[in-house]
C-alpha cells in the first residue's frame, strides 16, 4: 500500500490497506494508512471510522505518531464541517504534540467557522509562529487568516493578512489572487486591478 500511496494511487492503497485489516483485523498502522488514503480521495466518514480504529492500537506509540493520527482525524470532521468533532481532536492531538502548528491552524479553522473569532485568531498566531522560517506554509497560514476576516468584515486586517502572504511567497496564485480581492474590498481598484492582472500570468 505505502508504494500505491507514493504514486498518488490512494484507491489503489486503500484496497491494499483494506485487504491488509481483513487478514489481521488489529493491524492499527493499516487503519491509518487506510485513513489518510481515504482523506485523499474525500472520503471523510470512512476515514475517521479509520483513524478510530487505528487510535485504539497506537496508545502506546510515540506521542507525535498519536498526535498526527488525532490531526488527520480533525482534518476529515472539519472537510464534513462538524468543527466540533474536529477541535476534540485538534485539542487531542496537541495534549500529545504540544508544538504540532497543522494542528493549531485546523484549531483556528474551525473555530473561524464556528463564529469564535478571538480563538481563531490566537490559534494562527500560534501556528504561525511555529512556522517561522516556512515561507509557503506562511503564505497559504496567511491567505485562510485573511478569508476569516473577509467573513466578519474586518477588511483592513485582511488587508494586513494577504500581504503578508504575498511577501512570504509571492508566487503564491492564491495568495496574490486573496490580495487582488482586499484591494477591492478596502477600495483601492487600481492595485486590485494590477493584482488580477499579475494573477493572469499563472493561467
Amino acid at each position: 500500500a505505502g508504494n500505491q500511496f507514493a504514486l498518488g494511487n490512494f484507491e489503489k492503497a486503500a484496497k491494499a490497506d483494506s485487504a491488509a485489516v481483513a487478514l489481521v483485523p488489529n493491524f492499527s498502522m493499516a487503519y491509518a494508512n487506510k485513513g489518510w488514503a481515504n482523506l485523499h480521495l474525500n472520503k471523510y466518514a470512512q476515514a475517521v471510522d479509520d483513524f478510530t480504529q487505528a487510535m485504539k492500537g497506537f496508545q502506546n506509540a510515540p506521542p507525535q505518531q498519536l498526535a498526527a493520527i488525532y490531526r488527520n482525524s480533525g482534518d476529515a470532521y472539519r472537510m464534513m464541517e462538524k468543527h466540533t468533532e474536529a477541535i476534540a481532536d485538534y485539542t487531542s492531538a496537541l495534549q500529545y504534540y504540544p508544538d504540532f502548528a497543522d494542528c493549531y491552524w485546523g484549531l483556528a479553522t474551525s473555530y473561524g467557522m464556528t463564529g469564535q473569532y478571538l480563538l481563531a485568531e490566537n490559534n494562527f498566531a500560534r501556528s504561525a509562529k511555529l512556522l517561522s522560517g516556512n515561507d509557503q506554509q506562511l503564505s497559504r497560514l496567511y491567505v485562510d487568516w485573511g478569508g476569516m476576516e473577509d467573513v466578519r468584515r474586518n477588511y483592513v486586517k485582511k488587508l494586513i493578512d494577504d500581504s503578508l502572504a504575498v511577501v512570504y511567497d509571492g508566487k503564491n496564485a492564491d495568495a496574490i489572487g486573496a490580495l487582488a480581492h482586499a484591494y477591492g474590498l478596502y477600495g483601492r481598484m487600481q492595485q486590485s486591478v494590477d493584482r488580477f492582472y499579475e494573477l493572469a500570468r499563472f493561467y
